[in-house]
């Protein structure tokens, strides 16, 4: 699914226990690129995924009902036709 890591924050790791999220972002995205995730029906992700793909989309990965993957805003109103 996501790849999120947990880091301690640097404010006084002493008295503050406290942990900071914080998003790795695959190598081949860009500035311009975000996250997006897509619905679809249940044993429909596989269709999905490779919609997204012949539109161009970057790093996708199937979740239960869903495909996450990057994209820029341009991508993101292409999806959507």
């Amino acid at each position: 699914m996501k790849n999120i890591e947990h880091q301690k924050s640097s404010t006084d790791s002493s008295k503050n226990n406290s942990y900071k999220r914080e998003k790795k972002t695959p190598s081949n995205i860009s500035e311009e690129d975000f996250e997006m995730i897509a619905t679809t029906f249940y044993g429909l992700e596989d269709t999905l995924s490779n919609e997204l793909l012949k539109l161009g989309a970057k790093n996708i990965d199937q979740v239960n009902r869903a495909v996450s993957f990057y994209g820029d805003k341009g991508f993101l109103y292409k999806s959507n036709l």
